[in-house]
Protein backbone atom coordinates (compact mmCIF):
# COMPACT_ATOMS: atom_id res chain seq x y z
CA UNK A 1 0.00 0.00 0.00
CA UNK A 2 2.89 2.42 1.06
CA UNK A 3 5.01 1.41 -2.24
CA UNK A 4 1.72 2.45 -4.53
CA UNK A 5 1.27 5.88 -2.35
CA UNK A 6 4.81 6.51 -2.99
CA UNK A 7 4.34 6.18 -6.92
CA UNK A 8 1.53 7.47 -7.19
CA UNK A 9 3.01 10.95 -5.87
CA UNK A 10 6.42 10.50 -7.38
CA UNK A 11 3.92 9.94 -11.16
CA UNK A 12 1.43 12.66 -10.21
CA UNK A 13 -1.14 9.66 -10.31
CA UNK A 14 -3.43 7.82 -8.81
CA UNK A 15 -4.04 4.45 -7.86
CA UNK A 16 -6.48 2.39 -7.96
CA UNK A 17 -7.93 0.40 -4.60
CA UNK A 18 -6.74 -2.78 -5.86
CA UNK A 19 -4.03 -1.50 -7.47
CA UNK A 20 -1.02 -4.10 -7.48
CA UNK A 21 3.07 -3.05 -8.39
CA UNK A 22 3.54 -3.10 -11.78
CA UNK A 23 0.09 -1.98 -13.07
CA UNK A 24 -1.16 0.87 -14.87
CA UNK A 25 -2.16 3.55 -12.81
CA UNK A 26 -4.78 6.32 -13.60
CA UNK A 27 -3.46 10.10 -14.29
CA UNK A 28 -5.12 12.86 -12.74
CA UNK A 29 -7.76 14.52 -14.45
CA UNK A 30 -7.02 17.19 -16.53
CA UNK A 31 -7.33 20.86 -15.40
CA UNK A 32 -7.57 23.25 -18.62
CA UNK A 33 -10.05 22.54 -21.83
CA UNK A 34 -6.43 22.37 -23.35
CA UNK A 35 -5.02 19.28 -21.32
CA UNK A 36 -8.19 17.85 -21.79
CA UNK A 37 -8.08 17.92 -25.47
CA UNK A 38 -4.34 16.53 -25.09
CA UNK A 39 -6.16 13.84 -23.23
CA UNK A 40 -8.56 13.20 -25.20
CA UNK A 41 -6.25 12.59 -28.10
CA UNK A 42 -3.77 10.61 -26.52
CA UNK A 43 -6.36 8.21 -25.58
CA UNK A 44 -7.36 7.59 -29.12
CA UNK A 45 -3.79 7.50 -30.07
CA UNK A 46 -2.36 5.38 -27.46
CA UNK A 47 -5.78 3.49 -26.36
CA UNK A 48 -4.91 3.94 -22.89
CA UNK A 49 -8.14 5.19 -21.58
CA UNK A 50 -12.25 5.18 -21.83
CA UNK A 51 -12.42 8.96 -21.51
CA UNK A 52 -10.86 12.15 -20.71
CA UNK A 53 -11.63 11.71 -17.14
CA UNK A 54 -10.56 7.59 -16.81
CA UNK A 55 -6.89 6.85 -18.45
CA UNK A 56 -3.99 4.97 -17.83
CA UNK A 57 -0.32 5.05 -17.72
CA UNK A 58 2.34 2.47 -16.76
CA UNK A 59 4.55 4.09 -14.04
CA UNK A 60 7.71 5.40 -15.61
CA UNK A 61 9.63 3.28 -12.52
CA UNK A 62 7.38 1.07 -10.31
CA UNK A 63 10.34 0.13 -8.25
CA UNK A 64 10.60 2.14 -4.81
CA UNK A 65 13.38 1.63 -2.28
CA UNK A 66 12.35 -0.47 0.84
CA UNK A 67 14.32 1.72 2.67
CA UNK A 68 12.53 5.10 1.74
CA UNK A 69 11.10 6.11 4.80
Amino acid sequence: MIKGMQIADKENAVIPANWSQNSPIINKSPQTFEELENRQNEIVKENNGMNWYLSFKLPENSFVNDKDP
